[in-house]
């Protein structure tokens, strides 16, 4: 996978996060992108970024300044324009002011955020200088006036599973198996992910996806998250736990799970606490995976086998590699193949704690 397919993928799973639709990509903007980077790397480091893309009223931009040399990640891009960001968002009175407490607004840029997340914009580009000191997001939506106060209710959505299937109702969760579409997503959702770090796709498995079922309903009616049902009759299950106090979209535990990447420390390889949903979710001699959620959507369950996180350093050495050895197309990754059969529709999300491997 290039550069700009992991900052495009990057930028829908955020999205996807807040039920706006993905963009496509734009070598236009992108040379746009390059065009402003290189002239922002040649200003002095106090110069402000304009915001626009002269001659392009219709295009807004992210900026994010590197004092590295080397190019930086697409999850270290959406951390800065997406993670440091979320939390000032003032979703009671959707604009652009930042809450710089809670009930307190006052003049500030969320941005960044709103432009990733952006329901109405439909395509991106992005570069960076040379230097790669400077990158530059530019996005095009299809209004081409300012964005109003008006606008940000229906273009800046809370974090939430209400979003519609293709069928037009929400997923329910408590049929005994999971609907094709949870299946399709969640698989392909692990598989882009494993991918970035040269792991073998994952098969969808029934017996995971029951006890993973039951450990998510237990946690339902203790109200507590645990760890349960981590074996069966395949033998011993890793296991990623997740809770929110509201439900969220389908791949959002995955997404939270994977963005600990930030925190595991490649150059010294082993069980870390803070980052082991994302080691299970990469572990390369993992083959099968089942995901379900709660009744109320609230705990969500994956459960993986073969186990990982093997606590030895060199089995986190053989199977946990870092980024940039693939040079698949994305396209391959999405391979699950979703059966013919009709099925009712169930699902179920539920950021989260906990992992067992």
């Amino acid at each position: 996978m290039t550069w700009a397919e992991e900052v495009l993928e990057a930028h829908n799973d955020k999205r996807r996060l807040h039920c706006s639709p993905p963009l496509k990509w734009d070598g236009q903007l992108a040379a746009y992108a390059l065009q402003e980077a290189e002239r922002l790397a040649k200003l002095p480091a106090t110069s402000p970024a304009d915001g626009f893309i002269a001659g392009e009223p219709d295009a807004d931009l992210n900026v994010f300044v590197s004092s590295g040399s080397q190019q930086k990640p697409a999850h270290k891009l959406m951390h800065h324009w997406y993670d440091e960001q979320l939390p000032y968002y003032n979703w009671d009175s959707p604009g652009p002011s930042v809450m710089s407490s809670p009930g307190v607004t006052t003049p500030g840029s969320v941005r960044d955020f709103v432009n990733v997340i952006w329901k109405a914009t439909t395509k991106v580009g992005v570069a960076h200088s040379n230097d790669l000191k400077v990158y530059v997001a530019v996005y095009e939506t299809t209004d081409t006036t300012a964005k109003a106060p008006g606008d940000y209710e229906k273009n800046v959505l809370r974090k939430s599973y209400t979003c519609q299937d293709d069928s037009g109702s929400k997923p329910k969760t408590d049929d005994s198996d999971a609907p094709e579409k949870w299946k399709q997503e969640v698989v392909n959702e692990h598989n882009r992910k494993r991918a970035l770090h040269c792991s073998p796709k994952l098969v969808w498995s029934q017996e995971l996806y029951e006890s993973a079922k039951k450990a998510a309903d237990a946690m339902q009616a203790s109200g507590v998250l645990f760890h349960n049902n981590t074996s069966g009759a395949s033998g011993q299950y890793g296991q990623n736990i997740f809770e929110h106090s509201s439900t969220t979209s389908l791949v959002g535990p995955i997404v939270s799970w994977y963005d600990e990447v930030d925190k595991y420390d490649f150059n010294s390889p082993g069980l870390k606490d803070e980052a082991g949903h994302f080691t299970q979710l990469v572990w390369k001699d993992t083959k099968r995976v089942g995901m379900a959620a709660s009744s109320n959507g609230k705990y969500v369950v994956a459960n993986y086998y073969p186990a990982g996180n093997v606590n030895s350093r060199k089995a986190f050495e053989e199977n946990v590699l870092p980024m940039g050895c693939n040079k698949k197309d994305p396209k391959d990754y999405d391979d699950y193949k979703p059966s013919p059969k009709k099925r009712k529709t169930s699902s179920g999300c539920g950021p989260c704690a906990g992992y067992i491997g």
